[in-house]
């Protein structure tokens, strides 16, 4: 953040700390005479929160969605050499799952233990899935963001 949009974040606060300050030290009578004048704006008061609430969100939510979209777009691009053989491609799982850590294998499910068994055309998606796994984790440990 700039320094001229952190002082105008700090004069906001301050502001809105001394109105608040004032409507807190502002005898009752004072304040029922305000609502007679002006009409209770309670609800008006309420529905501007809750609008700013739901835009608070929904600024998260589109970050989120644009992270989302940019990480997609960087894995979309990845390319990988496979073998050219199932054979060579089960060696090469077997090989990249026996060299993943701890940790790694609690995440990974045992649903293809037997890799014989496995549909030789199932062989290229679970293999790019790897790779592309480890290039995320390799990209986090060089940034150290997780």
């Amino acid at each position: 953040m700039t320094s001229d949009s952190q002082k105008i974040r700090n004069e906001y606060f301050n502001m809105m700390t001394a109105l608040a300050d004032s409507v807190v030290e502002m005898p009752d009578a004072e304040i029922e005479e305000e609502i007679k004048e002006d009409g209770d704006k309670t609800e008006e008061t309420r529905n501007v929160l809750l609008n700013s609430v739901r835009l608070a969100k929904q600024h998260a939510l589109n970050e989120a969605r644009k992270q989302y979209t940019s990480d997609l777009l960087a894995f979309q691009k990845l390319t990988f050499e496979l073998p050219p053989t199932p054979g060579e491609k089960r060696d090469l799982l077997q090989s990249m799952l026996g060299s993943i850590s701890q940790s790694q294998q609690l995440a990974l499910t045992g649903q293809f233990r037997e890799f014989e068994k496995l549909a030789d055309e199932d062989l290229d998606g679970i293999l790019l899935q790897l790779f592309a796994l480890q290039s995320v984790e390799k990209e986090e440990d060089e940034s150290g963001h997780p």
